[in-house]
């Protein structure tokens, strides 16, 4: 929990940079930081995007959530299951 705790914070920061405009605007790249930060903390994997956005607070999710916007799952059809 500390890994997504440590990555919304990162992401939060750059939103924070950009609306000051202090910071020319820079998308991070998520892959490597979620590989920077499972390397910190040495995970076996990284961690999920659904356990980051759990980790964004709800201020901030709906600037930062289309970042994180995770593959839409399939929906089991009824006819698969029918042998």
């Amino acid at each position: 929990m500390k890994a997504c705790a440590d990555i919304a914070s990162a992401l939060i920061q750059d939103h924070e940079a950009q609306q000051d405009g202090s910071k020319p605007k820079k998308d991070i790249n998520l892959n490597s930081l979620r590989g920077q930060i499972a390397k910190k903390y040495s995970l076996s994997n990284q961690p999920s995007l659904t356990a980051i956005i759990a980790a964004v607070p709800e201020h901030y999710k709906k600037y930062i959530l289309p970042r994180l916007i995770a593959k839409p799952i399939r929906e089991w059809d009824e006819s698969l299951l029918a042998f």
